[in-house]
Order: C-alpha cells, then structure tokens, then sequence
C-alpha cells in the first residue's frame, strides 16, 4: 500500500465503523466514510482531525444508491486501497417470530448489499495493488464454530457474508485483491477511541473485544507483503467463552 492509504469503511457512523475511523485517521490516512444519516456521518466527519474525509451516503438495501454513492466516491477518489465492510446491522429475533419485512431488509443489507459494495469498489482497489477487502463478519459466520447458538436469519447472512469473502478470494485475485474475514466475538463496540485498558477492563473484564484489537488486526492483514491473510478469529479472553 501507499503511506498514506485511502479506507472506505461502511458503517462508520457508529460502533466498530467509527472506532476504525477515529483509528485509521489516527494513523493519517485518508477515510471514505459510508452511513444512512446525514448529521451522524457529518458529527464523525467533524471530529476528525486533520485527515482528509470523504462522507458518502447510501442504503445498502438500494443498488441505485449504492452507484451513486460510488460517483461521488469517484469524483475524489481514482483508487482506494482498503474496503470495510462493517455495515451489516442486527436481526436478533428467531425466525418464527421475526417480522416479513425486516428479514428481507436485512439479507438485502448484508449480502446483496455488501456484494454491490464489493463489486463497484474492483476498479478503485485494482489500482491499489494490492488492494485489500475486510469483511468484519462474526465469530457466529464461522463454519463449525457454535453454527446453533443465535437467531437464525442472523446466523445465515455472517454465514453467507462469510462465503462470498471466501469464493472472490481467489475470483478477485487476478485484479490484484486480496480479502480477509475478520471474525470476532462480542466486541464492545461503543469504547471511546483512546480509552485507557484500565477503564476498558473495569467496564467490560473479559467478555468483549477491544475495537483496537480489530483494528490492530486489519494492520496486520494490510501490512503483508508476502503472505493473504484469509481469516482471523478473533475470541474474548474469558475462559469459558463459547461464542454463547
């Protein structure tokens, strides 16, 4: 990558999208920030200090939205050198109680969604060189690894983002792409960027993962030069943790 790489993350309004802004801009990098509200991707935007920021705006749900999204990301941006994808949202209830609507909402978010996100960003990322592609996904999307242990529509799309992070690894690889699936377990999402581990481990001892420990892992991805990370999961230090 370039010294000063270029990040589109999705999701960056809040949680682990805003940790890994406030992070990668810590790092001077140029951000490409990706949200549903306006005021929220401005707030974010303006606490950034001294790094160039793009906002885009876009629901995942529209492909018309998501390429215009993309003009607007091309009227700065000739390449970038790191795709996120973070926004995938949360569909907790079981199936048999789950409203028609959000199902269908939340499979368009997660997969169609991000394989739209995925496919317009090819052109950006083959100019990088390598170009790199960060899928965060869940511990849940895992093959084998406690496949019964949460609501069932949600399971099914970390599964399905999952396999498509699988099949373009090497489908992307003529273009010079390389894609990574990050998969941790409960993160706590809302730490402050810069909080203390002291402060972090009286809150939240060891049930979560720091959102540092996630960024700290897509440095690791995107500073090989000789090895494709293809997945990394990422599992709270508690010693029974089950991924229940």
């Amino acid at each position: 990558m370039t010294d000063r790489p270029v990040y589109l993350i999705t999701g960056a309004t809040s949680g682990i999208g805003r940790y890994l802004a406030c992070h990668f801009a810590s790092k001077g990098g140029a951000l490409i920030l990706h949200g549903r509200d306006e005021g929220k991707l401005a707030e974010v935007a303006r606490s950034l200090k001294r790094v160039e920021v793009t906002q885009v705006l876009a629901d995942l749900t529209d492909a018309s939205q998501i390429e215009r999204m993309f003009e607007e990301i091309r009227k700065r941006h000739k390449q970038f050198d790191v795709l996120v994808n973070n926004a995938f949202g949360k569909l907790e209830d079981k199936l048999a109680e789950a409203d028609l609507g959000e199902v269908s909402k939340h499979v368009q978010t997660c997969l169609a969604g991000t394989a739209n996100v995925i496919k317009l960003s090819i052109p950006f990322l083959a100019n990088s060189k390598p170009g790199f592609i960060i899928n965060i996904v869940a511990d849940w999307g895992v093959p084998t690894h406690n496949v019964l242990t949460g609501p069932s529509v949600y399971v099914a799309t970390k599964y399905a983002v999952y396999g498509l992070g699988v099949a373009i690894q090497s489908e992307l690889g003529e273009f010079g792409i390389r894609t990574t699936n990050i998969c941790p377990g409960p993160v706590a999402a809302s730490t402050p960027f810069g909080e203390s581990d002291k402060a972090f481990i009286k809150e939240n001892e060891d049930r979560a993962i720091h959102p540092e420990t996630i960024a700290n892992a897509i440095d690791f991805v995107t500073s090989q030069q000789f090895a494709h990370i293809k997945s990394i999961l990422l599992s709270p230090t508690k010693p029974d943790y089950t991924g229940f």
